[in-house]
């Protein structure tokens, strides 16, 4: 892994994409990553001495550590390509994969991050900490078995994990496809971020109480089960394997599996090869037989019915809806 040494920790979001020049044109400054570590930017926007925002959308070439940071820092991050990890001073690391976010309320801890190799796109905001602190105060913050990672005692949690639902990737895809003049393009995205972030505490508090009887190990456990199988899709393991990979019982595995995402083990993995098959015939060329079996399904049948049951239409239907018939 290579390392680069950044001189604030909030830097360490230097990651997602503006996907239209709106942004570009809107944002206070923009970050190109070095041709050494990969390619992309970042666009960053500073709303107050205390209060920024970065959209990034980067490609390494390698994983990549950057170090070398310090609090005090408040926020929000959001993952919505490849995978982020937190290493915060006294503190578990923490991973972010794709489709969470993290709330983060740091003192003086030395920080660092890590990213995955490949597309990396996140986008991270940080408030002041008294308007943080406002927030927080709004909902049962601390206390309780979260997935975050804690410090010793009774105080509240420094990194909290929490999976974005549809509420907030709809807020996420407004920020970038709002067209408005710079000046008020900048202000309505800053309203948007903290829409977002009332809306994320929301989330973990509805979380929170929703898994109140699994133990935080459990739900640490729940996770990772969730982000092996998305990296395994096309040879998963059995229930028993992957209860070992992550530490738990396999039928624990399986009930509390079930209440935090809805879906049994192999329902949840269904959708997920599903729904990169259908990113994968809208945004390549492959041919529908090699897509099918990139994403586990080994039999062409099998994959056309299942993608059929999903979006009523064919896989080659499918493609030629997304690409406007061309």
């Amino acid at each position: 892994m290579k390392e680069m040494t950044v001189d604030s920790f909030l830097c360490f979001d230097l990651p997602p994409v503006a996907a239209c020049d709106q942004l570009s044109r809107s944002c206070d400054s923009v970050l190109a990553l070095p041709d050494e570590y990969g390619h992309g930017k970042s666009f960053c926007f500073s709303y107050s001495e205390n209060s920024t925002l970065q959209i990034s959308d980067l490609y390494f070439h390698q994983d990549i550590k950057l170090t070398n940071g310090r609090g005090p820092l408040y926020g929000a991050l959001f993952v919505l390509e490849g995978t982020l990890s937190i290493q915060i001073q006294g503190i578990e690391q923490q991973v972010v994969p794709k489709g969470h976010a993290c709330i983060f309320m740091l003192g003086s801890q030395t920080c660092g991050c890590s990213y995955s190799a490949g597309h990396s796109k996140i986008i991270n905001y940080t408030l002041g900490s008294t308007l943080m602190g406002e927030l927080a105060a709004q909902y049962v913050w601390g206390g309780g078995n979260t997935s975050c990672e804690t410090d010793k005692g009774n105080e509240p949690p420094k990194l909290v994990r929490i999976p974005i639902n549809a509420e907030i990737k709809s807020l996420l895809t407004q920020i970038y496809q709002c067209e408005l003049p710079s000046k008020s393009l900048k202000l309505l995205i800053q309203a948007k971020m903290l829409e977002l972030m009332t809306a994320l505490f929301a989330l973990y508090e509805q979380q929170k109480s929703r898994f109140k009887s699994i133990k935080h190990g459990d739900l640490l456990a729940v996770y990772k089960a969730a982000e092996y199988l998305e990296v395994n899709m096309q040879n998963p393991p059995s229930i028993i394997t992957l209860a070992k990979v992550v530490g738990i019982n396999d039928n624990k595995l399986k009930k509390q599996f079930k209440l935090v995402y809805g879906n049994t083990v192999y329902g949840y993995l269904a959708r997920l090869r599903i729904n990169k098959a259908a990113k994968l015939l809208h945004q390549t060329e492959l041919p529908v037989s090699q897509i099918a079996l990139s994403v586990g399904f080994k039999h062409g049948g099998h994959f056309a019915k299942s993608f059929k049951a999903t979006f009523s239409m064919s896989p080659s239907e499918y493609r030629k809806n997304m690409n406007g018939n061309r």
